[in-house]
């Protein structure tokens, strides 16, 4: 698992600690090689994901502010996007969690009086796990080092301290990057034999704007057309239901986030120069992204979920502060807030705490009961998507272009029974090259009807199950 690095999509050290959570609970429920529990494999990033909750107050807490620390904990609890991350079996609450500590740590090493290496390791270690968990962590990595020189400059007066940091700082990045280039460099060669991705998801003024809004609300701006993206929320969708709730609930973050970074730059120097870091290193990786047409996803920036989090925290109780709120009237400013926010995105938490992230055991407890129901089908899941379809209906095939579905329909015919051809991610499939010629057969007129639709977060996720018509 730490080696297995055929796409861009397998993160190496989700894919081990899924497979020992899987594993151990395999061993003890007594299950065969073909069974799997989901919160078995979910379990590393779902901890991760609560432990990041905890981290972010703990880290606020230690530059000073207090109750501002739980307020971070609470909105970073409540966001959608950290919710849905904290759930998904990849890398992108990982990120979030050594963000959070890379600051943590960083802040002890450097407040550290007796100038210990313990806490110098511990960041070393972090700085090897977010170089590690996915491709873009090394410019938040790089953005940690330059962040502990620039503050240990400003922090350390003595000169003879000031080198005795930086050494300590420069030999834990070699003792990382030494772990690191041989642990990783097995996926690097597989990396360069990766095929296109013919997606089109380059970065786009449009596709930052979605980033930014996922940023702040978990959401995305619009939720488009389509029977793919019925009941979808969207920013949009609460501006038409609730206009002032919204736009009320807009100017609290972005007030709240800039009166909390204002306020960090002034009482706590040392704290916006990492957060700066990491504001820096995302600015450069979208840039980086943009020059050689990328790949690019929101998630990608997630990493600047921690300061702004941390600074939409900082900044709300430095306002209840500011206009002389103590005590219960401080805390009831907070609590409106937090609960407009809660108000504003409801509905893409109710969508994640309601559907799957992608149908794939809805659509095989459907296949399930129509076997039951009407005997057996030759199930083929076609294309992207094919394959994890296996995990779920390990009865279904794969056929990744024309001539395997062809080969696969001549099979149907053969066994005398009905062809059922599962499709997700419909128009990836339909615009990449590997797969796109399959739907000449599919597009046929009058050879295949559309069964049953599985939607699920997103548009890319709606499944549908064609049926082979008789004749």
């Amino acid at each position: 698992a730490l080696w297995a690095y055929q796409k861009p999509t397998n993160h190496p050290p989700v894919s081990a600690a899924s497979k020992i959570t899987q594993s151990a609970w395999r061993k003890a429920a007594g299950a065969d090689g073909h069974e799997f529990d989901e919160l078995a494999v979910r379990l590393p990033t779902l901890a991760a994901g609560l432990a990041s909750i905890l981290c972010i107050a703990l880290l606020v807490r230690r530059w000073g502010f207090g109750l501002a620390g739980a307020a971070a904990a609470l909105f970073l609890a409540l966001h959608p996007w950290h919710i849905r991350y904290g759930t998904e079996a990849r890398a992108y609450s990982l990120a979030v969690l050594w963000t959070v500590l890379g600051c943590l740590w960083l802040t002890y090493a450097i407040s550290d009086g007796k100038g210990r290496w313990r806490y110098w390791l511990l960041f070393g270690l972090n700085q090897l796990l977010l170089t590690w968990s996915l491709p873009n962590g090394f410019w938040y990595a790089g953005g940690f080092a330059v962040a502990g020189m620039v503050v240990v400059c400003y922090q350390w007066r003595a000169g003879e301290d000031r080198r005795r940091a930086w050494a300590r700082l420069v030999c834990v990045n070699v003792m990382a990057a030494m772990v690191f280039l041989p642990l990783f460099m097995p996926n690097v060669l597989q990396a360069l034999r990766w095929g296109p991705i013919n997606d089109h998801a380059v970065l786009t003024w449009d596709r930052l704007g979605g980033a930014l809004c996922q940023m702040a609300f978990g959401m995305n701006p619009a939720a488009g057309g389509g029977v793919e993206s019925a009941g979808l929320p969207s920013l949009g969708a609460e501006l038409a239901r609730s206009p002032w709730t919204t736009w009320l609930t807009l100017a609290v973050l972005v007030v709240g986030v800039t009166a909390g970074a204002i306020r960090l730059c002034r009482t706590r120097p040392g704290g916006a120069v990492v957060f700066g870091s990491i504001l820096s290193a995302t600015v450069l990786s979208l840039l980086m992204t943009w020059l050689l047409g990328q790949h690019f996803y929101h998630r990608y920036i997630i990493y600047a979920l921690v300061p702004f989090a941390a600074c939409f925290g900082i900044g709300l109780t430095g306002l209840a502060g500011g206009v002389g709120l103590r005590g219960a009237a401080s805390v009831a400013l907070g609590v409106v807030a937090l609960g407009l926010y809660l108000y504003t995105t409801r509905a893409q938490r109710s969508l994640l705490a309601t559907r799957p992230y992608a149908p794939f055991a809805d659509v095989a407890e459907h296949l399930r009961l129509r076997a039951g129901e009407g005997g057996p089908s030759h199930v083929v899941g076609y294309g992207l998507g094919g394959r994890m379809l296996q995990v779920y209906y390990p009865e279904a095939k794969f056929a990744k272009n024309k001539a395997a579905l062809a080969a696969e329909i001549e099979k149907a015919e053969e066994r005398g029974l009905p062809l059922l051809v599962v499709l997700g991610y419909y128009w990836l499939n339909r615009g990449d090259d590997s797969y796109s010629d399959g739907f000449e057969i599919l597009d046929e007129p009058g050879a295949f009807h559309e069964a049953r639709g599985f939607a699920g977060i997103d548009p890319l996720f709606y499944f549908r199950v064609f049926e082979k018509v008789d004749g």
